[in-house]
């Protein structure tokens, strides 16, 4: 039995990402047009966390040493560091709409996920840079020495791994594990708040198409599941 190789998955994503790309209202931006599309962006990153290549000097050095990867990425060059940065920043909400964009894709196909039960979960992830103490940050006070200190992170509790300044991501998937929407904020239980929301609204706005309005239920010590009713 033979399986797709990496040029494949690639194909597969862009043929996802172009039928996404059309359902989506481009914004009108002024300024110089830009150079790399977003689907480039988003399976050039997607690659890179596959291969675990966090840092965005590694993700320009593999994409200048691999040439032969522009065309397969449908780069007309190789970004710079600096613009790789820049335009990752502005990713996450076309992320999170490609995300709700393939679950309705992949039910309205028939695969066969289910569609009453959903699991949820949030994992923290540390800010780069150093680490800015919470009576410090309470002042708004940095202290001498203390520099490239990320201002927007916040403090929370994993119960894996303990205090974190960072920022939180929850992730709500189907019991397959397909994704279905997630949400990347700072790591504080207010915010959490606004996940919730945030998730209300995209249950009521999915109901009337794939997905029962679910309702929460408490699992394995306080990690929230959802179930249909």
């Amino acid at each position: 039995m033979s399986y797709p190789d990496r040029k494949e998955y690639i194909t597969f994503m862009f043929s996802l990402l172009d039928a996404f790309m059309k359902t989506q209202q481009l914004p009108i931006s002024r300024g110089r047009p830009k150079i790399y599309s977003e689907a480039s962006l988003l399976v050039f990153y997607a690659i890179m966390t596959l291969k675990q290549i966090n840092k965005i000097r590694g993700h320009h050095r593999w994409l200048y040493v691999h040439p032969v990867m522009l065309e397969t990425l449908r780069l007309p060059g190789c970004p710079s560091r600096l613009t790789l940065m820049r335009r990752y920043k502005t990713l996450l909400p076309s992320v999170k709409a490609f995300c709700e964009f393939i679950t309705e894709w992949a039910v309205s196909n028939g695969y066969g996920f289910s569609h009453t039960i959903a699991y949820e979960d949030k994992s923290l992830f540390k800010a780069q840079g150093p680490v800015w103490h919470k009576k410090d940050r309470a002042k708004n006070h940095i202290p001498k020495g203390l520099r490239n200190v990320d201002k927007t992170a916040h403090w929370s509790k994993s119960g894996y791994h303990g205090w974190v300044y960072g920022y939180g991501l929850h992730l709500t998937t189907t019991p397959q594990g397909f994704p279905i929407m997630l949400m990347c904020c700072l790591a504080t239980s207010v915010n959490a708040r606004c996940w919730i929301k945030s998730r209300t609204v995209f249950f009521q706005k999915a109901s009337d198409v794939w997905l029962p309005m679910p309702a929460i239920e408490i699992k394995n010590g306080g990690v929230p599941w959802l179930r249909s009713t």
